[in-house]
This record gives structure tokens, C-alpha cells and sequence, in this order.
């Protein structure tokens, strides 16, 4: 018989909604067409089972394949009404009304469209001949999702009998006649073997009947349906009623022949944990129970698993959103009148804006600083974007069971003040440190901490205990995170940074979420109740393999002995023993590196303060001190710590003012400006010298000139611009606060002015913003000092006076007016701000202190 459509043909331009239905109308009945039926493979299983019926169904397919498998249809449905492309119910209704309009097909018995005119005897034994295959009795595995949350989702065992038509099996299943009142979605984003969900089609209408306006959906009904949250979050638009998550049917690959593969309740929750964006890492990292997604990006070479911005895209799509759009804002000096602190790379630096189109709203996320790469800032913004976004998708819930658990002979609980050791060693790991005599000693977790930054590699297992439980539900030989970060859950994590190579220990915790352990490629944990895994631990032994340090870190200590660190330390220590100080602020104290050193030895000390914007750092540092000034006292009299008479810490910005910091006999600001944007860096310097005023102030940062030295790099080698590379610059800050070119630029090691200005060179650590050379440190020094009524010398720490000079320089202010008299070269901004000292209130957090005749924190 012949036909005038073609599976090729060209859609017509439309504009108006009578012109799309018409478009519609003409696709549907190209779908029925004789050429279309032999050539669209993933249609050929249904008019296999259309062409084999005996009754009034005849050559009549379920409007869902037609809603779901062909994307002109699609695409068409799409333009009529937008919510089509996320639920299929609204391209369902608009199918059902062009067939009823069609000339060529027509709409009966619910949603089945049948041909007006039969097939030929003739086609039909040409296409059933073309598509035969072996029937046989098969079975295959799905997962059945009730309604109703008081029932677990469970694995079921789909039988197919030969000849049987799969859309009616699964529609058995889920209580329904047979397979045309059941509707099937499109497959699942990185859901196996093209998996579907299929569920019961609620009754609907369309509204509108007038097509000059949008077309919309109602449900029939309403109060009678119940509506399935969990098939619901899977998809991302409601569902009603039971669900069954499936792979099977005709494809393309197949050929048109009908394939069918198990579904695995791991399957499913690890498709439910895929929705969320932390969710979707730790399916790249292959570690669900272990990693989480870290809060802060430093650079690509420090990342481990996908990289955001692959993440976001992943989410855009899953959600069908458009693709972020992201825009770069480089930094890059275009004159020399800049100042100092923008000249952070031979390339500049940069920041992004990740734009994103969601619920009809532009939002935009600026990554964290600045960066020197600009991948490493487009990096950044996606992360910013993924956390946002994180909180507008539905998540499963966590089923929080506040267990008591009980030490046994063989696993302890454990927390960060009271850490159980001695077990016996099981699962192939022991809990603690055991020496050579078999004495087991805790860890010292306070005094040996691992290195914020550093990359460390571990070997862990995962158990599920208790309850007569003892199962294996993630393991991992080599899993490699970063310190600081955030990238592990936060108790596994405050353990590990006080582990060393070849350590073992032990953590138990209490169950928080069940899909979580679900979502493992354990398949025996699905033959636990629910209940059962609720009143269970998790256990986690982990051996710590190698630990990598922060670079500079790395390279100091290949050169230096003590190192750097330490050096800095007992430089600080003597200056403060030297001017009797008797308060002490350390501005950037991160993890309290300083303040243990100065509370360890004999001092005069005794007002200790501490600043530091990462609350995490503070919270090590308020552990570290308070071992050594509360657990250690003893009652001593004479001991150091009883000589302190105050110790606080506070969480806040150095370019924040904050009148408790006023009148420190001596300041420290350790490592710090080289972290700091240019404004932040401006603001803090005129607040520090400005408005708090210590006697003295010590402040370091590390010399570039001596990098060439730490990382072996000859000095007229050019090395090719990218990340970690900087071109150093002479713009500093003259007596007016305002930036300027110096008449004299540095020399590096004796190079002429041209050539030290053409070397590029590695900075020590990937969230350095900048480094400066000896020239540029003084230059900004004195006009700081000068503006402040201070007097500054300078000296350093590593290698000597001599080229290529100290590896760490230190700058030493002293006041050497009253603060009245400094007030006159103080600039009319800061002025204002200091004449306001008295009305504002103090903008920094206390999160620890200690006083003599107690602590709180």
C-alpha cells in the first residue's frame, strides 16, 4: 500500500498554536506511516504486539511510546506547552487531541492510536518476517517504588511470556489493565541500559479547549491520587501512584529487537543520590560514605574527582537547564600606576561569574578570589554555583538515630576529646598505634597535626556493625582528599589530620542516611530491614599511606633545617622576649603554629590574642591550647601557662576593624599579605598600623628572588606563562597612600632592570596572590610606615643578607610617635573610621577563651 509520508520529510515553519497542532497532526500520522514503522527501530516492539492482536486493538500502540520515544513529536509537544519536555503527561493530552483531529489516525479505547486504514496482509508479514526473533520464557529484574512511604522500595522479577507484550506485563504489576494506561518516561540521565520509569496514567484533560492559548493538564481526581515522592525526586516532576523502574524494549542498538536487563536496588538510590550535586561527586569518586563535595577550590592540581564545572553542566542538563554561561574579569595591569598588589602573574589575574537561568531567574556566582589561571577561577565560580543550587533540588531524606553506642570488646566509640584505643586488631585493621612490644598509645592528634593543604592518600574500609551485623559496604585501596577543604566528613577528617604515615585507627559513628549505604555496590545490604540498618554503626579503619605537603612547605624543607616555619616562629619569639612585651596579638594565627610556641616558653606575656578568617584553623588551634595551658597546668604555679592570664580567639577579617584589638604591645602578621587580594590587603595595612597602633609590629612574606633557589630553577630560564608563574613589579605605595612607579627597580640577582622584569617565576604555593621582591616589600614598608608614624627595619629568616637574599623577609615596625601625633598622617577615610571607634560594635566572633580562673569556648 502506498503511502505519501516520509520519515525524512522537512517540518514546515510555525508560529501560531493552531499551526503547531496542525504540524502535530501531520507528525503522528507520519509515525504510521509504512516506511516510518520500518525504519524507527525503537518503535517496531510496539507494532509487533499491534500487528499480533486479535481483537479491536489491532494496530494500536500506547500514546506514551509515541510521547516518549520520538522527539519530533517531542519537540512539537515542546513548543505548544514548555512543561511537556519535563512531564510527558502534557505531551500525553496534546497527542490524544491531534489524533482525535487526525484524518489518518484516530484516538479510542483511552490512550491507544490506531491507523483509520488497516495494514495490507502483505506489509505485515514483510515487517513481522523482518523482525522476528526467538521467543522464549525471560525474566529480568526491576525495582518496584511504592506510593506510600511506610513500604519499602524493593527488588521485584518481572516474568515476560513469549508473545507477550512487556508495556502489559508491567502494567499487571503495578494493578492496571494493560499497557496503554501506563505511562513511561524518557530514560534517565546515567541510568544503565536505558532505564525507565513506568507508572499508571491518572486521569486528565486538556485545558483549554482553545489552542490560542497555552495548553495545560488537569488531573482527575485529585484527592483520590497519592502522590509518590520518591519516583517523584527521581524524575523531577510529580508522579502519582506506584512506580516500577525498568530496562527494557526496542532501541536503536538492538535493532529493533526487544532487550530487557536487570535494575538493581543499588541502581536506584544511586540514581536518587545522582539528583544533588554532592550527591553526583561522590558517585565520580566512587566513595558515597567518605567524600563530600569541598567548599573551597585552590587549584585543578589539588582537586580530586570531577571537576566543577563538568558537575554543573551534568546538573544543567540532568535538570534541563541551559548551560551556564561563564564570564572571565582579568586583573591584568594596562598601566603602571596600578598598585602592587593587582600585579599577581605575568598574565594577570582573574575572577568569574558563572550566570545560570533558574526558575525563570538569571543567577550569578563569582568564584571565591582571585586566580592566577583562569580555568582555576572558572573552576571556582561553578563550585559557588553548585552549593547554591544543592539547596533547591530535593534531597532524600536522613534518617537520624540518635544510637547510644556501647563499647564492646572489639570497637569503641569514638570522638574528638575522647578517642577509645587498644581494641583488638579486626577487619584487617587495628585502632591505634601499636609499638614493637604490642602497647598500644594514642594518637597525638593536637601536636601533630597534618598540614592544612596537604593532599593525603589513605586505605579505608567502611563496615556495618552492630545489631548482629558485621558487613563490608565500601572499601577503597588508594583514596587520596585534601586537607582543609572539606572533601571528607568532617569526623573522619579531624581524626586524619592527626595521623602519620602507616597510622591506623578506628572511628565508629551512628547511621544518618540509609540511601546512602543503599546506594553502595553492596547488593547484600538490600536483604537488611530497613530498621535493622537504622540501629547499626558505621565503622571506618583507615590507614593512612603517604602524605603529600603543601608545596612550599615541600620546598622549604628541602633546603632548610629547622624549617622555615620554625624559623619565623623563634624569630617572633625573640622579639617578643626582647621588648618584655606583655600582649600579644598574631594577626592570620590559622592553626595557632606561633601561639603554641609563645605559650610553650618563658615569656612576659600575658594577654594572648589570635585572628584568623578560617574558623576551621581556629577550632585546631583552640584544641592545641587548651591542651597546653588547661590539661597540662596541674596546678603548677610556676609552669608558663600560669603566667597567661588571658588567651582569645577570634574569627574575622583583617580588613574589619574590630576595637579589641587596640593598644597590643606587639603584633605579628606571619605569612599572611601574600593570601589577601589587593583591597583587603590596602585596608588591612591602614587598620593595623592605623587604627590598633601596637608598639610593634613583625610582619613576613616570602622574598621571589629566593624561589629560583628553592625550586632549582636556573635564573635565565624563561619559563612559559601559566599557572603558578609571576612577573614581579616595583608599583608601590608613595607617602600619600596612592600607588606610583619608583625611580630605581630591583635588581634579581644582578640582572639589569630589562631582564628581571622579563623572568618568570613559580610562586611557593598555588594561593599565593602574589609575591613580592626585596625593593618592593621596603617600598610598600616605608610608605606604610611613614604614613603611621613608625619606623621600620628589615631582616629575614632562611639563607642570609647577600643576593639573592633571605627566603622569608621580615619587616619590623616600631612606633616611634604618640597615636595623637601619627592621627595627622592618617587618610580622611581612616580618620572618619577611627573617630567612629567609640560608636561601633565589635564585628569579630569569639570562638575560644581561656582566663586564668577558667576557660569557656
Amino acid at each position: 500500500m502506498g503511502c505519501a509520508y516520509s520519515c525524512e520529510m522537512q517540518l514546515p515553519k510555525v508560529s501560531t498554536p493552531e499551526e503547531k497542532m496542525e504540524a502535530l497532526v501531520e507528525r503522528i500520522g507520519a509515525v504510521f506511516s509504512e516506511k516510518v514503522i520500518m525504519s524507527f527501530y525503537p518503535f517496531r516492539e510496539h507494532f509487533k504486539v499491534a500487528m499480533t492482536r486479535k481483537d479491536g486493538r489491532s494496530g494500536a500502540v500506547p500514546a506514551a511510546a509515541l510521547a516518549v520515544l520520538d522527539n519530533r513529536i517531542s519537540s512539537l509537544c515542546k513548543s505548544l506547552h514548555v512543561s511537556s519536555e519535563n512531564d510527558p503527561l502534557f505531551a500525553l493530552a496534546m497527542i490524544c487531541e491531534a489524533a482525535r483531529r487526525s484524518s489518518f489516525v484516530c484516538c479510542e479505547n483511552g490512550y491507544l492510536i490506531k491507523r483509520k486504514v488497516v495494514f495490507t496482509p502483505q506489509f505485515e508479514a514483510e515487517f513481522l518476517g523482518s523482525n522476528r526473533q526467538e521467543e522464549a520464557y525471560s525474566k529480568f529484574k526491576a525495582v518496584y517504588i511504592p506510593s506510600s512511604e511506610d513500604l519499602i522500595v524493593r527488588n521485584i522479577e518481572i516474568d515476560l511470556e513469549p508473545r507477550s507484550y512487556y508495556m502489559d506485563t508491567l502494567a499487571r504489576n503495578l494493578g492496571v489493565r494493560e499497557g496503554s494506561e501506563i505511562m513511561m518516561s524518557r530514560t534517565i540521565p546515567r541510568a544503565p541500559n536505558d532505564a525507565r520509569l513506568y507508572y499508571a496514567i491518572p486521569d486528565i484533560q486538556i485545558i483549554p479547549k482553545s489552542w490560542e492559548t497555552p495548553v495545560g493538564v488537569v488531573l482527575q481526581g485529585k484527592n483520590e491520587l497519592v502522590y509518590n515522592r520518591r519516583a517523584s525526586d527521581l524524575l523531577g516532576y510529580s508522579v502519582y501512584g506506584d512506580a516500577i523502574l525498568a530496562s527494557v524494549g526496542s532501541t536503536w542498538k538492538s535493532e529493533g529487537k526487544l532487550v530487557f536487563a536487570d535494575v538493581s536496588l543499588s541502581c536506584y538510590y544511586r540514581l536518587l543520590l545522582g539528583r544533588t550535586p554532592e550527591g553526583n561527586y561522590k558517585l565520580k569518586r566512587d566513595a558515597i560514605l567518605v567524600s563530600k563535595l569541598p567548599n573551597s577550590f585552590s587549584s585543578r592540581a589539588q582537586w580530586r574527582g570531577t571537576l566543577p564545572r563538568s558537575l554543573l553542566i551534568d546538573f544543567c542538563h540532568q535538570h534541563r537547564l541551559a548551560d551556564p554561561d561563564f564570564v572571565l574579569h582579568s586583573t591584568n595591569p594596562s598601566s603602571d600606576m596600578l598598585p602592587i598588589e593587582d600585579r599577581k602573574g605575568s598574565n594577570g589575574s582573574y575572577r568569574c561569574r558563572a550566570k545560570i537561568v533558574h526558575q525563570d531567574q538569571v543567577v550569578e556566582f563569582e568564584s571565591e578570589h582571585h586566580y592566577r589561571n583562569r580555568c582555576d577561577a572558572i573552576q571556582s565560580a561553578a563550585l559557588r554555583a553548585l552549593f547554591h543550587l544543592s539547596k533547591k533540588v530535593p534531597t532524600v531524606p536522613h534518617h537520624v538515630q540518635n544510637v547510644q553506642l556501647s563499647p564492646t570488646s572489639t570497637s569503641k566509640c569514638l570522638s574528638l576529646d575522647d578517642r577509645a584505643v587498644g581494641c583488638e586488631p579486626e577487619n584487617g585493621f587495628v585502632n591505634g598505634n601499636v609499638n614493637s612490644e604490642g602497647s598500644s598509645n594514642p594518637v597525638d592528634y593536637l601536636n601533630k597535626a597534618i598540614a592544612a593543604g596537604s593532599m593525603v592518600c589513605m586505605s579505608y574500609n567502611v563496615w556495618l556493625v552492630g545489631n548482629g551485623v558485621n558487613m563490608k559496604v565500601e572499601a577503597h585501596e588508594e583514596f587520596e582528599f585534601q586537607i582543609g577543604v572539606g572533601g571528607i566528613i568532617g569526623e573522619l577528617e579531624s581524626i586524619i589530620s592527626g595521623m602519620h604515615i602507616d597510622a591506623y585507627e578506628e572511628l565508629l559513628l551512628p547511621v544518618d542516611n540509609i540511601e546512602n549505604i543503599l546506594a553502595t555496590n553492596q547488593e547484600t545490604v538490600h536483604d537488611l530491614e530497613n530498621p535493622v540498618i537504622e540501629q547499626c554503626s558505621l565503622k571506618y579503619c583507615i590507614k593512612v599511606l603517604r602524605i603529600v605537603e603543601p608545596s612550599e612547605d615541600r620546598m622549604e624543607s628541602a633546603l632548610f633545617s629547622p624549617p622555615l616555619s620554625k624559623q619565623r616562629n623563634e624569630f617572633a619569639l625573640g622579639k617578643i622576649r626582647e621588648l618584655n612585651a606583655k600582649s600579644l596579638v598574631d594577626f592570620g594565627c590559622g592553626s595557632g603554629s606561633l601561639l603554641d610556641v609563645v605559650v610553650d616558653q618563658i615569656t612576659h606575656l600575658e594577654c594572648i590574642a589570635g585572628v584568623d578568617i578560617s574558623l576551621k584553623s581556629l577550632l585546631r588551634a583552640a584544641k592545641s591550647l587548651y591542651t597546653k595551658v588547661v590539661l597540662q597546668k596541674n596546678g603548677d604555679e610556676d609552669n608558663y601557662s600560669s603566667k597567661l592570664k588571658k588567651i582569645v580567639l577570634y574569627e574575622g577579617s583583617l580588613a574589619q576593624p574590630d576595637p579589641r584589638l587596640c593598644g597590643f604591645d606587639i603584633a605579628t602578621c606571619m605569612e599572611v599579605v601574600e593570601h589577601m587580594d589587593p583591597e583587603p590587603l590596602k585596608r588591612a595595612g591602614d587598620i593595623i598600623l592605623g587604627k590598633y597602633a601596637p608598639r610593634t609590629l613583625i610582619l613576613s612574606t616570602p622574598n621571589i628572588e629566593y624561589n629560583v633557589l628553592l625550586q632549582k630553577v636556573a635564573l635565565d630560564t624563561k619559563v612559559s606563562s601559566g599557572e603558578n608563574r609571576v612577573v614581579s613589579s616595583g608599583a608601590c605605595l608613595n607617602s600619600s597612600g596612592h600607588f606610583e612607579e619608583p625611580a630605581e627597580r630591583s635588581s634579581i640577582a644582578n640582572l639589569s632592570d630589562d631582564e628581571s622584569n622579563a623572568q618568570s617565576i613559580r610562586l611557593r604555593n598555588d594561593d599565593h596572590r602574589f609575591e613580592w621582591t626585596r625593593s618592593e616589600f621596603q617600598e610598600w614598608a616605608n610608605s606604610l610606615a611613614l604614613r603611621f608614624g613608625y619606623t621600620v627595619e628589615f631582616s629575614g629568616v632562611g639563607g642570609c643578607a647577600e643576593d639573592p637574599g633571605f627566603a622569608t623577609q621580615i619587616a619590623i615596625f616600631t612606633r616611634d610617635l604618640p597615636i595623637s601625633a601619627s592621627e595627622e598622617n592618617r587618610p580622611n577615610s581612616l580618620k572618619a573610621e577611627i573617630d567612629a571607634s567609640q560608636r561601633f560594635f565589635p564585628c569579630y566572633r569569639e570562638v575560644w577563651k581561656y582566663k586564668k580562673e577558667g576557660f569557656r569556648k
